[in-house]
């Protein structure tokens, strides 16, 4: 994965509401929430029974943290990597 993909994914992270998100399971509808600096929580996402897929949901809430920890666990493998085998990879 490129430096520009790692930035621009950094970038769609940074635009979205901060993290982290909670998903809010209920019999007739899930949504993903999260909170603000205020203590505010705001509704990101709320699906209707008919459309109701908890793998879907769940992987949207777990995105928020996930992204970022994976963008940071790219660049430390680029950097130890480059360090074991200098100049086979380009950061």
């Amino acid at each position: 994965m490129t430096e520009a993909r790692l930035k621009e994914l950094e970038a769609i992270c940074e635009s979205a509401t901060p993290g982290p998100w909670r998903v809010a399971l209920r019999s007739s509808d899930q949504r993903v929430d999260s909170q603000d600096k205020e203590g505010v929580w705001w509704r990101l996402v709320e699906l209707t029974s008919f459309e109701r897929n908890d793998g879907d949901i769940s992987f949207i809430a777990a995105s928020r943290t996930a992204i970022p920890e994976l963008v940071a666990e790219i660049r430390r493998l680029k950097h130890v990597i480059s360090l074991t085998i200098p100049g086979k990879l380009t950061l």
